[in-house]
C-alpha cells in the first residue's frame, strides 16, 4: 500500500507541476506493481486497488482538463472498477464520467449517467451532523430548482454553523454531493 500511495502522491507532484513524462514513469511504475501484486494474490489490503485507483484517476482529470474526454473517460471508467469496495467514491467519479460524455457531445450517455449517479449518490453517502434528511429531500427536488436545494441543505445544517454566508456553504455541498454544481 505505502509504495502505490508514494506512487499516487508523486504523480500528483509532477502533473500539478506539468512534468508529464516523470508523471507517466509513476504512473507505468504504478501499473507494473499493481500487476505484480494483483497476480500474486498475495495482498490482503483493498486499499491497494483505491490507491492504484487514485493513480489512474489523476490522468483521467489531467486530460479532462485538457478536453481529451475520450481518453479521461478511459482513465475514469478503469479508475471505476477498481473501487468495487468504495461506493463512497464513486459519486464524484461518476461526475467526471458524465462530464466527459457532455464534452463528447454524448448528450444521452451523460444524462442517464448522471441520474443514476445521483440515484445512487444518496444511497451510499453518510452524512453525520443530522444533514441527511436534506440531502434525501434535496434528491427528490433535484430536477425542480437547484436553488432550493440548496436552501434546503443550509437550513438543515446544524445550528452551531448557522450564521455562515450561503458562499461557504457552497464548498460543503460539494464535498458531500459532487454531482452538485450550485452556482451563488
Amino acid at each position: 500500500d505505502g509504495e502505490m500511495y508514494s506512487y499516487v502522491q508523486l504523480v500528483n507532484l509532477y502533473l500539478t507541476t506539468s512534468n508529464k513524462f516523470k508523471a507517466n514513469e509513476y504512473l507505468n511504475k504504478g501499473a507494473i506493481l499493481y500487476e505484480k501484486i494483483n497476480s500474486s494474490k498475495n495482498h490482503e489490503s483493498i486499499y491497494f486497488h483505491r490507491n492504484y485507483s487514485y493513480l489512474i484517476h489523476q490522468f483521467g482529470e489531467r486530460h479532462f482538463i485538457e478536453n481529451e474526454f475520450q481518453i479521461a473517460l478511459d482513465y475514469f471508467n478503469k479508475a471505476k472498477t477498481l473501487l468495487k469496495d468504495f461506493p463512497d467514491e464513486l459519486p464524484a467519479l461518476n461526475s467526471f464520467i458524465s462530464k466527459c460524455h457532455l464534452g463528447l457531445k454524448e448528450f444521452d450517455s451523460a444524462e442517464r449517467s448522471a441520474i443514476e449517479n445521483l440515484s445512487k449518490s444518496f444511497d451510499n453517502v453518510v452524512i453525520t451532523g443530522g444533514m441527511i434528511r436534506p440531502f434525501l429531500i434535496a434528491s427528490e427536488k433535484i430536477l425542480d430548482d437547484l436553488d432550493n436545494i440548496i436552501d434546503i441543505i443550509i437550513n438543515g445544517i446544524d445550528r452551531n454553523i448557522i450564521g455562515i454566508p450561503k458562499a461557504s456553504i457552497i464548498p460543503i455541498i460539494r464535498n458531500f454531493a459532487p454531482c452538485f454544481r450550485p452556482t451563488l
